[in-house]
């Protein structure tokens, strides 16, 4: 797929990907409350800038065949006080 169609498909699936990642942080923070357990700072989710995939895509050497093949277009991060919160909040993800 040529850089223009995955700049066009990632034009037409942002909206969606935004609103992925705004539920899953909302729906993240619910669970790991309901399990006690303690984020250090709130938790942030975000969708991938095009420019930062046309980084990727340039670092890398990638060639997707969908933007929605990146394993990282919606991204969450979560900040725990307690190292033992850890497999916790993982097992919580899965």
């Amino acid at each position: 797929m040529t850089t223009s169609d995955l700049q066009r498909e990632y034009e037409t699936v942002h909206d969606d990907a935004a609103r992925l990642s705004s539920g899953l942080r909302r729906r993240l923070g619910e669970l790991f409350a309901c399990r006690a357990l303690t984020t250090g700072l709130l938790l942030e989710a975000r969708v991938k800038e095009w420019r930062s995939i046309l980084d990727k895509l340039d670092r890398k050497a990638l060639n997707l065949p969908t933007i929605k093949a990146l394993d990282d277009l919606v991204g969450i991060r979560g900040v725990f006080l307690f190292k033992r919160d850890l497999a916790t909040a993982a097992a919580v993800v899965k």
